[in-house]
């Protein structure tokens, strides 16, 4: 393909290879029949129809921030961004503190100059309260959609960035990496010159696409190269390591990447299988290129070996070396494992050079080029290497020799065959599944931990790897100041640093506590001493005694499973950690046991499948609940239907009970709960979503039921309520209820729904339900519900759901995790609530109620102000005044993430006016 910008990477790939796809599988359900298609024609089209949203949106900047949780959402508005003429940025995964999260998002504030952030309301809740950046969610933006002339693509300008890559910021502020198109263009003609293919290939991604592996080894790779492109969420994966190759064979994959850990994992799986065969071909398949930690040799050779067996050649695994200041992979070893095992290596070689880059080993005291054979400093030139950091001087003079030559951090030497072999990094990092963490860092949180045990300054993190491990972990090593023979403390105490690293790195650490470190005379301690006497055996005896005593005080705590459940956790549990099922018992921590967030996601699904648990059970559980004991608890909850869904656990002020409106769901009110710190706010969910679950026959049995479970959690008043739309209903009978009983209720508020039921409300088929919970839930534009409004009264369930899904947001369908079976179910969860409330008519009265209006339903033909005369009708059953408060947007995006924070405040002056 020849190619002068970024922009004819698309356009030329839909003209010539328009038939070729970009397959996104959908969350939770990587199978083949389970996914959207997306041509390049499409693509392309798609891309020109939101140029002028982009430019409307954008016009005197030149960045756009772009942070999405799907493949679809980032390749899509990627290529609206590049058309458009602007700068797009892939955002990386927002900080979990919020502080940190705001320091980050300040940050990228100043150093991108002010972008425009793009993203979904699903997603708004990420970003704290008070943020710097220009949100705006796409939804608004399509609603603004028009069809006028077609505009013009953008040519990308030589002397701005065709893309911006931002480091992972794990070891400093992120910097941001411009890559221009010349530079990815040399990037993408080497990788094909290296690793060649054919337009009949596919490619497989499941990595986050912020990450320029996934962006450029394989999104852009593919576009060059005229072949599909299959994307799978990293979940998926990681949680059943081998649907990776069932996804190969299926789609008949012949390039993907996979770092060290996974080809681990893999090993781990397949290890047990080498005396029975599985029903599975990946000859179609060429390349695993590996990269961002070091491979080891026997893991590469164990794992070709076991994938020769399902016809993968036995150089399938293909270690590299690449950074994003290198569009990714730029150097390639073709000849794994036969040439290491040859030359005796313990970790692959990186190999040569792709054309359009040339490395060097330097000495540290200056350029000169160092001899085969002996260790120096890695340093690269070449077209595909990037010249500067954007907006980063002071990094990039540090990064640069004066003769051109890039730095890349890493240290490693020639071999005799010309082949780079690395052997560390400049400076002391830990890199845990590809992302590089400084050791300073983990030792400042556990000392901001405060964590019991602990003498004060005694912390040292560092890389380790221990004998025969396939990839490297932190390790900390601390002084105790409990004493030596305390195996509580000492068990505690692992827990806790445990789980404070793996909130950071998301890897499990190995801990040694020591009775005393050394340090020199001005107090230090010092960190390579310790890394040292580690991996010589110096501690070998502290070692030994420290897991004799963990493993003591874990026997001495065991207990065995009592319930069904419990032994099946202990069953996926031994499996995943390969460990007899009789030395696992159900009150030992998960973490101490040795479970990483990698584990965690592979239970958490092993368990989804085996207890037949629906999305109620989250990894978030798993992460809350550290025992079995208390898992399995959690699981039991989570498989009977419970309407209540707690969405703030805490807080001195009234609890708030939030009543859903008539899709029946609590998700509606995340972004609301969110802003209020200061009390508990529940939410109730309809019954149905589980299955097997009956639809409530009455209005009198859910308000019931939804009654009973509000006296659980909160047996006396007062109370505060507010239903939204169909829930104002509910919310009235509720607060009835109460009173009747002598209960005092504080507040009770309806958002935007009057006493009665329209006629029209009382003639809604089930596939007009369809079309405007869809539209509530974010499925369909404003113009594509109208469309389909008018299309789907006469038509069959099934093809209504067909036709809806064809014209729903893709993305929005993976966000929400529905199919076509999924949505139906919520479908008639949202009908069977519709049926039961058609011929409520109110009676009785309340002390009081208010009334929060919006714009109303657009079917209804009504203007506001005729909307607000029929919500008035709510004071002739309020033995108050009725208040009423306008708040902002229309009744599908009154409480949307573009709303939310206003509403807040109007329910805040709400609440406080009735002494709530």
């Amino acid at each position: 393909m020849s190619v002068r910008n970024l922009s004819d990477l698309l356009h030329d790939a839909a003209k010539s290879h328009g038939a070729r796809e970009v397959v996104s599988y959908f969350t939770g359900d990587p199978d083949k029949d389970s996914c959207a298609r997306l041509s390049y024609t499409e693509l392309h089209r798609l891309a020109i129809s939101n140029i002028s949203l982009i430019r409307d949106l954008h016009p005197s900047k030149s960045n756009v921030l772009l942070h999405f949780g799907d493949h679809v959402d980032n390749i899509i508005w990627l290529w609206s961004t590049i058309y458009a003429g602007f700068t797009p940025v892939m955002s990386t995964p927002l900080p979990r503190s919020p502080g940190q999260c705001i320091k980050h998002l300040e940050h990228l504030d100043s150093l991108l100059e002010h972008p425009v952030c793009l993203t979904r309301e699903s997603l708004r809740g990420q970003f704290p309260e008070t943020v710097p950046l220009r949100i705006v969610e796409i939804e608004h933006l399509q609603a603004r959609s028009d069809s006028g002339s077609v505009p013009d693509i953008s040519d990308t300008r030589e002397d701005i960035p065709a893309l911006l890559m931002l480091t992972s910021g794990s070891t400093g502020p992120c910097k941001a990496v411009p890559l221009k198109a010349r530079q990815i263009i040399a990037s993408l003609a080497g990788k094909c010159a290296a690793l060649p293919v054919d337009p009949d290939y596919t490619f497989l991604n499941w990595i986050r696409l912020d990450h320029v592996g996934s962006l450029i080894e394989i999104h852009l790779h593919a576009l060059y190269s005229g072949c599909s492109q299959v994307h799978v969420q990293p979940e998926d994966i990681i949680s059943h390591p081998l649907k990776f190759l069932q996804v190969i064979q299926e789609q008949r994959v012949a390039s993907t990447f996979a770092p060290n850990f996974f080809l681990a994992e893999l090993n781990r799986c397949l290890d047990p299988l080498k005396t029975v065969k599985l029903d599975l071909d990946i000859s179609c398949l060429r390349y695993i290129v590996s990269g961002g930690e070091a491979n080891v040799v026997a893991t590469c050779s164990r794992l070709s070996t076991l994938l020769a067996r399902y016809g993968a050649p036995d150089n399938v695994i293909v270690p590299g070396f690449g950074m994003t200041e290198t569009c990714a992979g730029c150097i390639y070893n073709r000849t794994c494992p036969r040439y290491e095992m040859d030359q005796g290596y313990e970790f692959a070689s990186m190999g040569t050079c792709i054309p359009g880059i040339e490395f060097r080993i330097s000495s540290s005291a200056g350029s000169i080029r160092i001899p085969p054979g002996e260790v120096g400093d890695l340093e690269v030139r070449g077209p595909v290497v990037f010249d500067s950091y954007y907006n980063d001087p002071t990094s990039t003079d540090q990064a640069f020799r004066s003769d051109g030559w890039f730095r890349t951090g890493d240290t490693g030497f020639i071999d005799g065959a010309g082949k780079l072999n690395l052997s560390g990094r400049t400076k002391e990092v830990i890199c845990i599944n590809g992302v590089k963490y400084l050791p300073h860092e983990l030792e400042v949180a556990l000392e901001e931990a405060e964590i019991s045990g602990i003498a004060p300054e005694s912390v040292v993190c560092f890389a380790h790897r221990p004998p025969g491990a396939d990839t490297e972990q932190a390790c900390a090593v601390y002084q105790h100041s409990y004493p030596s023979d305390d195996y509580a403390a000492r068990s505690r105490v692992m827990a806790a640093i445990t789980h404070r690293i793996m909130l950071i790195t998301n890897g499990s650490p190995y801990i040694l506590p020591l009775p005393a470190v050394e340090r020199t005379s001005l107090g230090k301690i010092s960190r390579s001493q310790l890394k040292a006497d580690l991996e010589s055996g110096k501690l070998c005896q502290e070692q030994s005694q420290n897991e004799e005593q963990i493993r003591h005080y874990q026997q001495s705590m065991f207990e065995a499973p009592a319930t069904p459940t419990e032994q099946v956790m202990v069953e996926e549990l031994a499996g995943l950690l390969q460990q007899p099922t009789h030395t696992l018992g159900v009150e030992s921590d998960l973490f101490e046991m040795g479970v990483t967030s990698i584990g965690l996601v592979q239970l958490h699904r092993r368990l989804q499948e085996r207890l037949s648990l629906d999305d109620a059970f989250t990894v978030s559980t798993c992460m809350s609940h550290h025992t079995i004991r208390e898992l399995a608890k959690a699981c039991h909850d989570c498989r009977e239907y419970n309407p209540v869904v707690t969405l703030r656990p805490h807080g001195s002020k009234t609890p708030l009970w939030l009543v859903h409106p008539a899709a029946g769901e609590a998700l509606v009110f995340i972004n609301l709960a969110k802003l209020m710190p200061d009390r508990p706010v529940y939410a109730f969910r309809a019954r149905g979503f589980g299955d097997g679950e009956p639809y409530f026959t009455s209005i009198e049995e859910c308000v019931r039921t939804y009654h009973s479970a509000m006296k659980k959690l909160q047996p006396r008043g007062p109370y505060a309520i507010l239903g939204y739309s169909y829930g104002g209903m509910l919310a009235f009978e509720l607060s009835k209820l109460l009173e009747a009983e002598g209960e005092s209720v504080k507040f009770l508020a309806s958002l935007n729904r009057p006493p009665y039921v329209s006629p029209r409300l009382r003639q809604v088929t089930w596939t007009e339900c369809l079309v405007n919970i869809s539209y509530f839930l974010g499925l369909l534009s404003q113009d594509s519900f109208r469309k389909l409004l008018g299309e789907m009264r006469d038509i069959s369930n099934p093809e209504a759901i067909t036709r809806l899904i064809n014209m729903a947001d893709q993305s929005q369908l993976l966000a929400l995790g529905l199919d076509g079976k999924k949505l139906e179910q919520w479908i008639n969860v949202a009908f069977s609530l519709q049926e039961i409330g058609r011929s409520y008519e109110p009676k009785g009265s309340v002390a009081h109620l208010d009334v929060f209006y919006c714009d109303p339903l657009e079917f209804l033909g009504v203007t506001r102000e005729q909307w607000l005369e029929k919500l008035s009708a709510w004071q002739d059953f309020s033995r108050e005044e009725t208040l009423y408060f306008a708040v902002q947007g229309e009744h599908a995006s009154a409480l949307g993430p573009q709303n939310v924070q206003a509403f807040y405040k109007t329910l805040r002056k709400a609440l406080a006016v009735r002494g709530a």
